[in-house]
């Protein structure tokens, strides 16, 4: 179990507010690179920009299509993506796991979402301290 600090943002406005993220390592072509995601729980997909999956060394076309829509129910904010195993590394807590990411060729930005990842852990939010708690489970046992 390991428990990771809110990191800061500065808006446009000059106002700071906080999101839970962590840093993890991608396996790309030739190593583990470290990228920092958005835990968002609210999340369906795990989802990360075209750009990183350059570097992975796959086919697109290879990948699982999909349509992603966010809240808007708008026919043109409809995003294809496509869904590719990847392996991350943990680093806190030195755990490597495959999960699933969707890749977007637009500006998105990194997040873990609740399909995948949040099978491996238990995640816990705690909003007023701005920490958020990641216990392991091991799901080969």
């Amino acid at each position: 179990m390991f428990t990771k600090d809110w990191t800061p943002f500065t808006m446009p406005t000059g106002e700071t507010i906080y999101r839970p993220t962590i840093k993890v390592f991608v396996k790309e072509v030739t190593d583990f690179y470290l990228y920092r995601f958005l835990v968002d729980s609210g999340a369906d997909l795990l989802m990360a920009p075209y750009s990183l999956f350059c570097k992975l060394g796959k086919k697109w076309e290879d990948g699982e299509k999909r349509f992603l829509r966010g809240i808007s129910p708008k026919e043109e904010c409809i995003v294809e993506g496509r869904v590719h195993d990847v392996d991350i590394l943990i680093g806190e807590i030195s755990v490597q796991i495959n999960i699933s990411i969707c890749f977007v060729k637009e500006n998105v930005p990194f997040i873990l979402g609740r399909e995948s990842f949040f099978n491996y852990f238990i995640i816990t939010f705690d909003k007023p301290a701005k920490k958020t708690t990641f216990a392991f489970v091991d799901t080969s046992i």
